[in-house]
């Protein structure tokens, strides 16, 4: 099965060529957890596609040691990948301390980018966990952990060559509510910070809560979505990818739901349909190889403006028709609307007869296509056709 995906599954098709190739740099990325999957898989995926092309690659080993990361590199991609020449594996995870230190960035995370980004070709930076750094940050009265955050990464980017992609996990789930326990002017939780931050997220979901909870489908059997997903199956996840665009100065979100398998991102015939913000539900022509059910691609819309293309005349004509959009069929056949013509009512029938002195009694047959049957009304000297009085017309 084949589905007709729209633009943002196709965005979301093309996500792991454009970050390795640097076609269309992404600058963020950020990856988040969930209590039921990690991302750490699409962080290793994303490593080996860079290091096939020989694009290096820089990781900050904050949750991992460096022997860790080059363990699950050699055991998912192969040896080769992680003896490359071409990727470099910065321990920090030993030298974490453990309270409040502001100057961490200055001192130990963007002298390691300067240090292996020698070159002016763009890299792959990779922070494997910034939960670690959040607890770095300083007690303010002026700025939150997530302000505080977000700016110390965007400095990290900003210290990578032109073009380059930083890309880092988050556990979404680990982080609590902003405290209010001191004036603060920007507030802001260290995951929606976050979350503005990047061009791209993907949130790591369990495969059977998405077929279960976040899948839009009409009578269509679940063998035929591929929805044979392992739960926690590292190399199969399903992931919701959410890119963040400006098209002629506004901006958009597109958000799709997709499956990350084997080093290979695979658009599902079906999005995630969670999320509180209004939809725009587009109707997908793919069909179960039996050909019963009906697939529904809904596609979220988190922008306030968003830009529409001129309507064409089809779409037009059909809004034009108040019938279009019924799920049942109001229009006639012109052979209905020629019957319809020429069904005469009674009332209408025997005034026009009384006017030209016909008889009083008048038989008026059905219409040929509508049956057979007869009606007949007798005109009575009160039925005047008053139509200043329309209550005294009939006499009933």
């Amino acid at each position: 099965m084949q589905p007709n995906v729209t633009a943002a599954s196709i965005a979301a098709q093309c996500l792991q060529d454009r970050i390795v190739t640097g076609k269309e740099p992404v600058p963020i990325l950020a990856i988040f957890d969930s209590v039921y999957q990690t991302g750490t898989a699409v962080l290793v995926d994303l490593v080996a596609r860079s290091l096939a092309r020989q694009r290096p690659v820089t990781v900050l080993c904050l949750e991992y040691s460096a022997t860790t990361w080059r363990s699950i590199l050699a055991k998912t991609v192969g040896g080769s990948a992680a003896a490359s020449p071409h990727l470099n594996l910065v321990d920090l995870s030993a030298s974490l301390p453990a309270t409040a230190d502001a100057t961490y960035f200055d001192t130990r995370i963007l002298p390691a980018l300067h240090k292996h980004a020698k070159s002016e070709d763009p890299i792959l930076a990779i922070i494997d966990a910034v939960d670690a750094l959040v607890q770095l940050a300083p007690r303010s009265t002026t700025l939150s952990t997530g302000a505080w955050l977000t700016r110390h990464l965007r400095r990290t980017h900003a210290a990578c060559p032109s073009g380059s992609t930083l890309a880092f996990g988050v556990g979404a789930d680990t982080f609590t509510a902003p405290r209010q326990d001191h004036v603060a002017t920007r507030v802001i939780d260290v995951p929606t910070a976050v979350r503005h931050l990047a061009m791209v997220t993907i949130d790591a979901e369990n495969a059977a809560l998405a077929e279960q909870e976040r899948t839009v489908v009409r009578n269509v059997a679940a063998h035929d979505l591929r929805l044979d997903l392992g739960a926690n199956d590292p190399d199969r996840l399903v992931c919701r990818v959410t890119c963040r665009k400006t098209r002629a100065g506004k901006y958009v979100a597109e958000r799709n739901l997709a499956e990350w398998r084997g080093g290979q991102l695979h658009v599902q015939p079906f999005v995630d349909a969670e999320s509180g913000e209004p939809e725009v539900v587009v109707p997908v022509p793919a069909r179960a190889p039996d050909g019963e059910g009906e697939v529904v691609r809904a596609v979220p819309k988190t922008s306030k403006a968003v830009t529409t293309k001129a309507p064409s005349p089809s779409t037009a004509a059909a809004a034009a028709d108040p019938a279009a959009n019924l799920s049942f069929n109001l229009r006639l056949t012109d052979r209905q609307r020629e019957a319809r013509e020429r069904v005469v009512l009674p009332y209408m029938a025997v005034q026009h007869e009384s006017q030209l002195g016909t008889a009083a009694t008048t038989a008026l047959a059905a219409s040929p296509t509508g049956g057979g049957a007869t009606i007949f009304y007798e005109y009575d000297v009160d039925d005047d056709f008053d139509d200043d009085d329309p209550d005294a017309d009939l006499e009933i």
